[in-house]
């Protein structure tokens, strides 16, 4: 049987059968998507016989995240990692080696994979092996080639798939390192190599090649607002379509006005730029400037009717101008696109045995933790009453919607929420066909054309339009300093959060701490966690709109939300509802039954004074939250999740309690989130965090963006964190990336 190494579980392969796995690897290479799968590192095991047994060998692998790939000498680094960490005692600590190591990296841009075979001892040996399993010769490392691989790599560990078999190291964990990253990127950018690591697939949207969009991605959830502003800002100065990406790292931080601003100087430029249009009709609608965004999305929609994404704001800003009749219509002409198909593609393990390691004490052994968790993790029940509960909200949550239809099912239960099921319905019936009835000679109401080829002839209407948006960019920034004056949001909103941590903290209480207290610390922060958890106030994102009909008015409501004959569809030609946009109305009907099943076993228990009635399984409420955030209950989904975690660990309610407190703005409920997690990790026998989970990390960054470093250190001594290490360790690494608020 193969050794292990500590705190890494591997899969091994007999000596019959050596290098079968890395075969199977270069034969799946057609099928592999996206950024491809994760780092292989296989091994050539050997333990040395003796006058009475004979050597044996074996070959074991696992896959991994975010070695350092820069060069083969780093990869030699990690492989003497593995080789210090051999677990075995006394003579057998002599007899156990690793002969031979081969670290396989996937090449997005030459589809192929790289292979760094080091022998040990003796040299290192490198080359690549196609999808025929033919060798091809890499004469020396420092060529383009090995740049290719390098930022192949990272781009993987970027956003890890999740996988219970897969190793996760920190990525880019030095300054040095992420500035070798930058400049390796930026060289292949300019050499016209930025879209051979994939393509976006709504250029509308994102506006550039997929290796510039994951960067700043990455940059902007570090919060590294800064960085990513100067890392993107040379390149857009050639290509404006970036600038999209500059304006998602203000949005972050809530600097709308900066990103509005910036964008009105650019369409001035390049009125014909539907991404810049696209991103300053999104700043409106945050900005709350509707008149604004309605404008500028009639023109997307002209100018690019075959993005989702143009459509999805005409509908937004419409439903901002109470014109729901009008969104819908937006909504049903919409077009949708199926995801890219990232899904993790490996072989077959199943049929491999693996390690089993005594010392089990890190994060390298538990990689279910480090990556986002998907899936409710509670035992399913076996009562009758439960399991047809359950079974009613199983299969509302496993619906399969693609990103667009999901977008749409938010407008439309924004709707729902605004004017009642009811009223919807009502809308539904005034705008669209029933089934009998025929559409004959329906036209669309906003496209006139399709000019997305965005040539230079574009007919003397399109022309207009577009002098109408480089107008309204013309006043607003001659108006800007009209607004300046205006009490400023953004930072009403971070004096909001500093009164509230200065106000906790006005009754703090010093106390002495024995040496020996770590555990009745633990159960004294459990009480007062749920004491927080108890105040935590979640309410649901209010909504605002352009304009308010008075109760006075009473028919007004209805006249404006009819629609014009300009605008929209005369009323002899209505157009049948999308069957996508039917389904979406069932869902929401079949979920909106679920939720009035839930609201009156509520009023039951309240009635007959029954607190332990409808006593369900954990599943049963990590279901009901579920389908509370899907259709826009915050309040309910925080019920459902409390009621959920009352009843046992779960990883998966606890990420969606603290990404419900997050968005909510509760630093103090946040930590809670991140203490009880924590603290399960320490119970499992956890000891060391190779990082802290980006879903984690990405919380915690926010919190120091909008409350300050110094908020968030003297909230974590008051509610007595600081023996979580992983949570201090990554306030430490905050000021030393010197993410958006560690000078504060």
């Amino acid at each position: 049987m193969s050794f292990a190494i500590s705190n890494l579980k591997e899969f091994m392969e007999p000596d019959s059968h050596l290098y079968r796995h890395l075969t199977e690897r270069a034969d799946q290479i057609p099928d592999y998507e996206g950024f491809g799968p994760p780092d292989c590192c296989y091994l050539i095991k050997e333990q040395k016989g003796g006058f009475m047994k004979s050597s044996q060998k074996w070959g074991s692998f696992h896959y991994v995240y975010g070695v350092d790939c820069s060069s083969s000498a780093s990869i030699a680094v990690y492989i003497n990692t593995l080789i210090n960490n051999i677990e075995s005692e006394g003579w057998y600590k002599k007899s156990h080696k690793i002969t031979k190591a081969i670290f396989c990296i996937f090449d997005i841009v030459l589809k192929r994979d790289v292979r760094v075979e080091i022998s040990i001892p003796g040299g290192t040996h490198v080359y690549a092996v196609n999808q025929e399993n033919e060798k091809q010769a890499i004469t020396a490392v420092h060529e383009p080639q090995w740049n290719f691989v390098f930022v192949s790599s990272i781009l993987r560990s970027i956003e890890p798939k999740r996988s219970d078999h897969i190793k996760i190291v920190a990525e880019l964990d030095t300054k040095e390192l992420f500035q070798d990253f930058l400049v390796v990127a930026t060289n292949l950018y300019k050499n016209g190599y930025g879209k051979k690591f994939g393509d976006v697939m709504d250029r509308v949207k994102d506006g550039s090649s997929m290796l510039l969009h994951k960067i700043a991605e990455y940059l902007i959830s570090k919060r590294r607002i800064t960085e990513c502003i100067d890392f993107i800002s040379p390149f857009a100065e050639k290509d404006p379509l970036l600038i999209s990406m500059i304006c998602d790292a203000l949005f972050t931080v809530d600097k709308l006005k900066e990103a509005i601003t910036l964008l009105a100087h650019k369409i001035k430029e390049f009125p014909m730029l539907a991404s810049l249009l696209l991103k300053q009709a999104q700043a409106f609608l945050k900005y709350e400037y509707y008149e604004f965004a309605l404008k500028i999305s009639k023109i997307l929609v002209d100018l690019c009717p075959e993005s989702f994404e143009c459509w999805l704001v005409l509908a937004e800003s419409y439903f901002h101008e109470r014109k729901f009749k009008n969104a819908l219509i937006a909504i049903d002409v919409a077009p949708s696109y199926e995801d890219i198909n990232d899904e993790l593609v490996l072989p077959d393990l199943t049929k491999y045995a693996r390690t089993n390691p005594k010392t089990q004490n890190s994060t390298d052994i538990y990689p279910e933790m480090m990556v986002k968790p998907e899936n409710p993790d509670y035992k399913f029940t076996e009562n009758n009453y439960e399991a047809k509960v359950l079974q009613g909200l199983e299969k509302a949550n496993n619906r399969k919607l693609n990103s667009c239809d999901m977008k749409a099912y938010d407008l439309l239960v924004k709707i729902e929420k605004e004017i009642s099921w009811e009223q919807l319905l009502k809308l539904k019936g005034e705008t669209f066909l029933s089934e009998g009835d025929e559409a004959d000679g329906w036209e669309n109401p906003y496209l006139n054309a399709d000019y997305t080829k965005q040539g230079t002839s574009a007919p003397k209407g399109v022309n207009e339009s577009f002098y109408a948006i480089q107008k309204s960019a013309n006043m607003f920034l001659k108006e800007k300093n009209k607004y300046e004056d205006e009490d400023d949001e953004e930072e009403a909103k971070h004096e909001i959060h500093g009164q509230i941590i200065e106000e906790e903290n006005v009754e703090e209480t010093k106390q002495t701490e024995p040496i020996d207290a770590a555990g009745d610390r633990r159960k004294t922060r459990t009480r007062a966690n749920n004491e927080i958890l108890n105040t935590a106030n979640v309410e649901d994102a209010p909504v605002t709109f352009a304009s308010l009909p008075s109760e006075a008015e009473g028919e007004g409501e209805e006249e404006e939300v009819n629609i014009s004959k300009e605008e929209v569809i005369k009323e002899r030609r209505k157009k049948r509802l999308a069957t996508k946009i039917d389904k979406l109305f069932l869902m929401l009907y079949e979920d909106l039954n679920l939720l009035i099943t839930w609201e009156n076993e509520e009023k039951k228990k309240a009635e007959e004074q029954a607190p332990d009635a409808f006593n369900y399984n954990g599943i049963v409420w990590v279901h009901r939250g579920k389908l509370a955030e899907r259709i826009s209950r915050k309040r309910l989904a925080e019920k459902a999740y409390r009621n959920a975690i009352e009843r046992g660990f779960s990883l998966y309610t606890w990420y969606r309690l603290l990404d419900i407190y997050s968005e909510t703005y509760n630093p103090k409920a946040c930590l809670v989130c991140v203490a009880e997690i924590l603290d399960q990790a320490d119970d499992d026998g956890i000891e060391k965090f190779t990082k802290l989970p980006y879903w984690i990390e990405s919380v915690v960054y926010h919190l120091v963006a909008v409350n300050g470093l110094k908020a968030i250190v003297k909230l974590t001594k008051e509610m007595e964190l600081e023996d979580c290490r992983a949570l201090t360790n990554s306030l430490v690494r905050a000021q030393y990336w010197g993410i958006e608020g560690s000078n504060s």
